[in-house]
C-alpha cells in the first residue's frame, strides 16, 4: 500500500520550489527593459583624482618637515605645489570628473597647517635679521 501524497506547503515560496528554479524572480516581478533605462547596468565610479593624492601626501610631507628649524625650508616648496594640487583637484571632483574630493580638502588643510607653522617661524628670523 502507497501512501497518499503531501499536500503542498503553503509557508513554502511556489517560484522555488521544484527542478529548474534559475533564481530569477518570477516574471511579473522583473523590470520591464528599457523602461527606466537599459536594465542591469553597472554605474561605475570616476577614477581617483591624481593630483588630489598628491596634494595630501605633499601636504603631510610638508607638515612633516615645518617643524624642523632649519630644514623646514624644505617644506615651503612642498606646500605650495600640494596646495596649487589640492585647489586644482577641487575643480575636476566638484564637476564629478574624478573621485577624491576628501582627499583634496586635507591636502590643502595640512598645506595651509604648515604655511602657518612657516610663517611663525620666518616672522622671527627676519626681525633678528633686520636688527643684526
Amino acid at each position: 500500500m502507497t501512501q497518499p501524497p503531501y499536500p503542498p506547503d503553503p509557508y513554502q515560496d511556489p517560484h522555488r520550489s521544484g527542478y529548474g528554479y534559475s533564481g530569477q524572480q518570477p516574471y511579473e516581478q522583473q523590470p520591464m527593459p528599457g523602461a527606466y533605462g537599459p536594465p542591469y547596468v553597472p554605474v561605475g565610479r570616476p577614477p581617483m583624482s591624481g593630483s588630489a593624492v598628491a596634494s595630501l601626501v605633499l601636504g603631510i610631507l610638508a607638515v612633516l618637515f615645518c617643524w624642523i628649524p632649519f630644514i623646514g625650508v624644505i617644506a615651503w616648496p612642498l606646500l605650495i605645489i600640494g596646495g596649487v594640487l589640492g585647489i586644482a583637484a577641487f575643480g575636476r571632483t566638484r564637476t564629478g570628473e574624478a573621485d577624491g574630493h576628501g582627499l583634496a580638502v586635507a591636502g590643502v588643510v595640512c598645506c595651509g597647517v604648515a604655511l602657518a607653522v612657516c610663517l611663525f617661524y620666518l616672522v622671527p628670523f627676519l626681525l633678528v635679521a633686520a636688527f643684526a
